[in-house]
C-alpha cells in the first residue's frame, strides 16, 4: 500500500512538473491576430476537458536519416543500421492522437485551463527575436469535446505550431 501511494505520488509530481514547465516556457501567444485569439478562446471554453502532453518527435517532423557508409564496406548491414535508428511514430493515426508517442500527460482542472488560456492569449511584444529552424514539436494541447480530439502541437525552440483542421490559425 505504501509503495502504491509512493508510486502514484511520483507520477503526480511528474505530471505537475510537465504542466509547470509548459506554463513557464510559454512566453508568447499562439498567433497574435484577433481572429486566432477568438478561435483559441472558443476552444478553451467549449472543451469538455484539456490535456497537456509531452511526446516523442513524430514521424511528420523527425529528421530523415539515411545510412551513410561506403557500399563496398560490408561490415555494416542495413538491418543493423535500422535497429540503431528506429523510425519515429506517427503523431496521428486515422485522425486520432497516437497514444504511443506520449511521454507524459496531465489533465487540466478549471483553474489550470483558465491560467493556461490567459498565458497563451496574452499579447507579448518581443524586442529581439531569433527563431530556431528546427520545427520538431514535442508538446501539445489536446482539446476534447463530444469525443472529438483537437490539438495544437508546439515546438518551443522555433515557436512553430501545428494544429488539427478544426483549429484554423491564420499565420
Amino acid at each position: 500500500m505504501l509503495f502504491e501511494y509512493a508510486l502514484s505520488n511520483y507520477y503526480m509530481n511528474k505530471c505537475k512538473t510537465v504542466i509547470i514547465l509548459f506554463l513557464l516556457f510559454c512566453d508568447s501567444s499562439i498567433g497574435q491576430t484577433t481572429e486566432n485569439i477568438k478561435v483559441l478562446k472558443q476552444k478553451f471554453t467549449a472543451a469538455d476537458f484539456i490535456v497537456l502532453i509531452s511526446h516523442t518527435i513524430a514521424e511528420e517532423y523527425a529528421p530523415k536519416e539515411v545510412p551513410d557508409w561506403d557500399v563496398r564496406d560490408n561490415s555494416m548491414n542495413l538491418e543493423k543500421w535500422k535497429a540503431l535508428h528506429p523510425v519515429a511514430l506517427k503523431f496521428l493515426i486515422n485522425g486520432k492522437l497516437n497514444r504511443q508517442v506520449i511521454r507524459e500527460s496531465v489533465s487540466l482542472n478549471d483553474s489550470s485551463k483558465l491560467r493556461l488560456s490567459n498565458i497563451l492569449l496574452r499579447k507579448v511584444l518581443l524586442n529581439h527575436w531569433t527563431p530556431a529552424n528546427c520545427d520538431q514539436p514535442q508538446h501539445a494541447i489536446i482539446f476534447y469535446k463530444n469525443n472529438n480530439e483537437l490539438y495544437i502541437d508546439i515546438c518551443f525552440s522555433c515557436h512553430r505550431i501545428h494544429s488539427s483542421k478544426d483549429i484554423d490559425f491564420n499565420e
